[in-house]
């Protein structure tokens, strides 16, 4: 890819179950990537979607056995509702020693994640027709600082020049923060519910002359969407056992 064009940065909410790129202000896709970002007027920025035309994609990896080609997003998610068994939760493993088993070998959380910044890169870069530098690169609230620099690590992994501290923010924060763009209120105290499909996460910012402060943070990494669904069918279970149905 030539480097004649002003590279870009961009922002990346590396999430458990889903991940999100997206560029400040409104901008146009290459032709090429056959597929329309979807801009955000409340925030000025542009969502770039996956090469299908989805807002989002799934942090799912996978690797194919028969020629080491390295599957990311929904083509690796098929392969769980096909009956394969990808990696899909990772985050949850970041900061850890826990190896995530993928065939005949295993990963750590921070290799999956090298793996799809990578891809998300790739796919900025493809839809953008320029180089991408930087990246900020969200994380959930309670992440300790290990765990954190993990992450930052996979992004360096990927291609990302991630130098500045400031490129790696809490995702409730960084929600916040953007909510403060769509309103002028003086002093202003916002808290913020992030709900994802792994995590659960709430952050307090006060803006008072101008000047925005964190107050308070805390999260739940194994408290998500994903955690409700096995619960109620777990529910469901329990209740048809007692009325003696054979599952």
């Amino acid at each position: 890819m030539s480097t004649s064009v002003e590279p870009a940065d961009i922002g990346i909410d590396l999430g458990t179950t889903y991940s999100v790129i997206a560029i400040k202000g409104r901008v146009e896709l290459q032709p090429s990537y056959g597929k329309k970002g979807i801009y955000v007027e409340e925030c000025d920025a542009t969502i770039i979607p996956t090469p299908a035309g989805d807002p989002s994609f799934p942090s799912v990896f996978w690797v194919d056995p028969a020629d080491g080609r390295i599957v990311i997003g929904m083509e690796a998610k098929r392969k769980a509702e096909d009956g394969g068994a990808p990696i899909m939760f990772s985050k949850r493993a970041i900061g850890t020693m826990e190896l995530l088993p993928l065939h005949d070998r295993s990963y750590t959380a921070q290799e999956v994640a090298g793996h799809i910044l990578r891809h998300l890169k790739e796919c900025a870069e493809a839809a953008l027709g320029r180089p991408v530098r930087r990246a900020v690169v969200t994380h959930p609230a309670y992440f300790e600082r290990n765990q954190v620099e993990e992450t930052r690590a996979a992004a360096v992994a990927a291609g990302f020049d991630m130098r500045d501290d400031r490129q790696m923010m809490m995702e409730p924060a960084a929600a916040a923060l953007a909510h403060t763009c769509t309103i002028q209120t003086d002093p202003l105290t916002i808290v913020t519910y992030d709900l994802g499909g792994g995590t659960f996460d709430v952050t307090v910012l006060q803006r008072k002359e101008g000047v925005i402060r964190m107050l308070s943070f805390d999260g739940d990494h194994l408290l998500g969407g994903y955690n409700f669904d096995r619960a109620l069918v777990q529910w469901i279970l329990d209740k048809l056992r007692e009325k003696g149905r054979t599952i």
